[in-house]
């Protein structure tokens, strides 16, 4: 049986429970309510205004409220793969806001001896990072710890780290190797 307001055999856009996912941080529970568009099956919805409502989360999403109006593209085309568009409110007291940037410690320049006739030499060294919100991160460098650098030359190393909010910093240091 169709829902009120449609004809028999046609239901109202589906409503739907959801979640957003935010790595590292938890997820946000979204309820959507039904809309008065009805489905035709075979004949695609392009675009649907739809109520929805925050019914809390997970991590630091875990006391979220909030609701507004999603608008869906392509709803009836390819289910499952819709886009959907919030606009409204959220508020949750668990998370915190972060646009800070991690620190790299531990990026100076070196220079290292090498032995008579060595063509290369390991290099080993420790790059470390702090994110005021996250804590102790793992940056990437490029060539790692522990790599072969060639003697006589000045190699630049790459250092880079980002945070659970995207914030990313970069920075490089020289390693000169040398005879001894």
């Amino acid at each position: 049986m169709a829902p009120t307001g449609c004809p028999a055999g046609l239901p109202k856009i589906l409503t739907y429970p959801a979640q957003l996912i935010v790595e590292g941080r938890g997820a946000i529970s979204i309820t959507v309510g039904g809309s008065d568009t009805c489905a035709n099956p075979g004949v695609p919805v392009l675009s649907v205004e739809q109520a929805y409502t925050i019914t809390g989360g997970t991590g630091v999403f875990a006391a979220a409220t909030g609701s507004g109006m999603v608008s869906r593209t392509d709803v009836g085309c390819c289910p499952g793969h819709a886009t959907d568009n919030l606009a409204g409110t959220i508020s949750a007291p668990g998370f915190v806001q972060d646009l800070t940037p991690p620190t790299i410690e531990g990026a100076h320049k070196r220079v290292v001896r090498a032995p008579a006739r060595a063509k290369r030499v390991r290099v080993s060294y420790r790059v470390t990072a702090l994110d005021a919100i996250d804590g102790a991160l793992q940056p990437t460098c490029r060539p790692r710890s522990g790599s072969r650098f060639r003697v006589g030359r000045r190699t630049v190393v790459r250092c880079s780290v980002s945070d659970l909010s995207a914030n990313v910093r970069q920075t490089k240091f020289t390693v000169d190797v040398r005879r001894r």
